[in-house]
C-alpha cells in the first residue's frame, strides 16, 4: 500500500472530536517574538491515507537558520486501518512541543515518512513590531 500525506500545517492547537474530526486552531507560518532568543510554543499536525491498512513511521525534524543539519523533533507510528473495508484508510499525528528560537530567519519543519522526506513547512520568525504590541499585556 502506498501511503500518501494529504495534509500538514504548523498551528496553536488541534482538538480530536468524539465524531473522529480534528480541529485545528490557530494555523499560522509567520511567528514574531518580542526578543531573541525567545520561545515558543509549536503544534504541528499530519494526515495521511492509504487504500489498505498499513503502519508506518512519521518523523519531524527542525532546520534552523544558523545549522543546516535537522534536529529530531519527535516520531510517531501510524497505524492505517479500514474499520469498515472500504479500501480507504487514513491516520493522524499531532505533535506539541516548546522551541527557543535563538535568531530570526526561516525555520524549516521537516515531515518524514519512514525515513524519507514529504514535506517542508516552512516558518518565518521575526522580531515583534512595536505596532503589534498594541493591546497586548
Amino acid at each position: 500500500m502506498s501511503v500518501k500525506q494529504t495534509f500538514a500545517c504548523i498551528c496553536e492547537d488541534v482538538r480530536l472530536e468524539i465524531s473522529g474530526r480534528i480541529s485545528i486552531i490557530g494555523v499560522f507560518d509567520i511567528l514574531a517574538l518580542p526578543a531573541f532568543p525567545g520561545g515558543g510554543n509549536l503544534c504541528v499536525t499530519t494526515r495521511w491515507t492509504s487504500t489498505g491498512a498499513a503502519q508506518a513511521n512519521v518523523s519531524l525534524y527542525m532546520q534552523t537558520p544558523d545549522n543546516p543539519a535537522p534536529i529530531r523533533l519527535v516520531e510517531q507510528r501510524i497505524e492505517l486501518q479500514d474499520k469498515d473495508r472500504s479500501g480507504f484508510c487514513s491516520a493522524g499525528t499531532v505533535a506539541k512541543f516548546a522551541w527557543q528560537f535563538h535568531t530570526p530567519g526561516v525555520y524549516n519543519i521537516q515531515i518524514r515518512l519512514e525515513d524519507e522526506e514529504k514535506d517542508l513547512l516552512p516558518l518565518m520568525v521575526r522580531k515583534r513590531l512595536p505596532s503589534e504590541n498594541k493591546g497586548q499585556h
